[in-house]
């Protein structure tokens, strides 16, 4: 669950407000990926996207930023070794590429939204 309020001191009001809630439901916050982050200087990370804030070029406001995560990064590029190594692959090259090209496609439709062109094209090289 993510929470978005403009002051540390509304985030700790409303983290006090839905503990509570949450407890009544049996459920917990995980303890070391619960808190309150300023996401204008760390960010955070969720469902495999960085959300980050930044200013809009033209109108200078602030506005959301995402991006595929670090671990989500990691885990495309190892899913794509697996399936290109030597010993493991039996097929033609053509079935291998033909492989990754899904992979990557649906890879690709997962984090087409947000910001994340600079990614994909490392993802490429």
């Amino acid at each position: 669950m993510v929470m978005v309020s403009h002051t540390r001191s509304e985030a700790e009001q409303a983290l006090q407000a839905v503990t509570p809630i949450l407890q009544t439901l049996k459920l917990t916050g995980h303890p070391t990926k619960t808190g309150i982050v300023d996401v204008k200087r760390a960010g955070c990370e969720v469902l495999g996207f960085h959300f980050h804030t930044g200013s809009a070029r033209q109108s200078g406001k602030l506005i959301p930023l995402l991006w595929p995560g670090q671990n989500a990064m990691n885990a495309i590029r190892s899913h794509m070794r697996e399936q290109t190594e030597r010993r493991g692959w039996w097929g033609t090259r053509a079935a291998m590429v033909a492989t990754l090209h899904l992979i990557i496609r649906g890879w690709r439709t997962y984090v087409r939204v947000g910001n994340s062109t600079t990614k994909v094209q490392d993802l490429d090289r």
